[in-house]
C-alpha cells in the first residue's frame, strides 16, 4: 500500500471517497500529481491547510504549490429591522429577543450539524437560551437530515429548520444573527459561509481542522473563535463567550468586515495577476467592488482583436499569460507560441474539436 494510501485510510476528503467508490483512487492521485507537475505556475491551493495536506498526501514539493484564496462576492448591506423581518416571515415561530444561533450550508453528513445541536442542549443546561436555525439543501437525500431532527427532537431543542433560502434572506439571517456556527468535521479546505457573515459584522465560530480554520484572522484581526474539532463541548463554549462577552462580540463583529475584505473578489484577482506575472488592475478597476465580479481585462492582443472585428489564430502566451519580458516560467519552462484555434461556426469556444461537437461536425461534412 502506497505511503498516500495509509494517510487517506483516516481521511475524510470527499472526492478521494467518491474515485475509491469507483475503483479509481490511484489513477485520481497519478493524474492529480500529473497536472501539477507539468502546469506552467505552482498549482493553486486556496488556504495554507490545504497545502499543507496535499505536500503531504500527494508528496508533492510545497514548491509546486501557491496559495491564493478564493474570492467570495461581498452581501449587499442591509438594515438591522428589515433584516429581522425577513427571517421573522420565514419562521413564523422564531422567539423574540432569544440569539440566534445560526448554521448555513448543505445540511450533509460531514458537516457537523450535530455538534451544534448538542452544543446548544449543554448551553441550555448553563442557563444559556439560544435560538438555533438551521439553513441549507442536502447533498443525499433527507437521511442525514432525518437524523438531525431527530437528535434535535431527542434534545428537546425547537430548531428552526429551513431549505434553501434566496440571497436577500441568507444575508439577512447573517445579519440578525448573534453567532453564525460553521463546524464541518471533515477538514475544509476553505468556507464561503464564514467570510459571507463576517462582512456583515457577524461574529462565527469555526473548527480548528481545515482551511476553514484560517479564514477568521487577517492583519492582526480577529472575526470570530476557533473550538477544538469534533468537541461539542469546547463549541460550546465558544458560542457561550460570544454570547455572555459583549466586549468579545464588539471587537469580532466590528473585525468582520475588515477581515471578509481579505477574501474579496478583487483581492483574489489582483493575487491571480500576480501569479501569473500579468500587469495589476487599473487603479479604477481596483476601486470597484460588489458582487458583480471585476471587469474583464484586455490585454494587447484581445484590444487588437476588438478593434479589427477578428480574434488572432495565434496567442502568444508570454503576452497575454506569461512573463512580459520574455523570461522562463517559474518552473524553468520556456516560453512557447501556442496556437488557440478560431471557433468554427456551431462550435462552442476554442481549440480542436471535442466529442461534444461531433455529431454537429459531421452533420456540416
Amino acid at each position: 500500500i502506497h505511503s498516500w494510501q495509509k494517510r487517506r485510510a483516516s481521511d475524510h476528503e470527499l472526492y478521494v471517497n467518491y474515485a475509491r467508490e469507483y475503483d479509481c483512487e490511484e489513477r485520481f492521485v497519478r493524474r492529480l500529481r500529473e497536472i501539477a507537475s507539468n502546469s506552467d505556475w505552482p498549482a493553486v491551493a486556496v488556504s495554507r491547510w490545504y497545502l499543507e495536506r496535499i505536500v503531504a498526501d500527494l508528496e508533492m514539493p510545497e514548491s509546486s504549490l501557491r496559495v491564493i484564496a478564493p474570492g467570495v462576492p461581498t452581501p449587499q448591506p442591509i438594515d438591522a429591522d428589515e433584516a429581522m423581518r425577513i427571517v421573522a416571515g420565514i419562521f413564523p415561530g422564531l422567539r423574540p429577543g432569544v440569539p440566534l444561533v445560526t448554521y448555513v450550508g448543505r445540511r450533509d453528513a460531514e458537516k457537523g450539524i450535530d455538534l451544534l445541536l448538542y452544543a446548544v442542549s449543554l448551553l441550555r443546561r448553563r442557563g444559556i437560551e439560544v435560538q438555533p436555525v438551521v439553513v441549507g439543501p442536502t447533498s443525499h437525500g433527507s437521511g442525514y437530515l432525518d437524523a438531525y431532527k431527530l437528535i434535535a427532537r431527542n434534545l428537546r431543542l425547537d430548531v428552526l429548520w429551513q431549505g434553501v433560502v434566496s440571497s436577500r434572506a441568507r444575508d439577512a439571517l447573517y445579519a440578525s444573527s448573534r453567532v453564525v456556527v460553521y463546524p464541518p468535521i471533515h477538514g475544509e479546505p476553505f468556507g464561503m459561509v464564514p467570510v459571507e457573515a463576517m462582512s456583515l459584522g457577524t461574529p462565527v465560530v469555526v473548527p480548528d481542522v481545515g482551511g476553514v480554520s484560517e479564514v477568521i484572522e487577517a492583519d492582526g484581526l480577529s472575526a470570530g473563535l476557533r473550538f477544538r474539532a469534533w468537541d461539542s463541548a469546547d463549541l460550546a463554549d465558544a458560542i457561550g463567550r460570544l454570547i455572555g462577552e459583549r466586549d468579545l462580540w464588539e471587537r469580532c463583529a466590528q473585525a468582520g468586515p475588515k477581515v471578509a475584505a481579505t477574501y474579496s473578489v478583487e483581492r483574489m484577482t489582483d493575487r491571480i495577476l500576480a501569479h501569473l506575472d500579468l500587469p495589476e488592475r487599473p487603479c479604477d478597476e481596483r476601486r470597484i467592488s460588489g458582487t458583480s465580479g471585476v471587469r474583464r481585462r484586455q490585454t494587447p492582443c484581445m484590444r487588437d482583436a476588438d478593434a479589427s472585428g477578428r480574434g488572432s489564430s495565434t496567442v502568444i502566451l508570454s503576452r497575454t499569460l506569461g512573463r512580459s519580458d520574455g523570461r522562463a516560467r517559474p518552473h524553468g519552462r520556456a516560453d512557447h507560441r501556442v496556437p488557440l484555434r478560431r471557433a468554427e461556426p456551431g462550435r462552442r469556444g476554442r481549440g480542436p474539436p471535442t466529442h461534444r461537437d461531433r455529431p454537429r461536425l459531421a452533420r456540416r461534412a
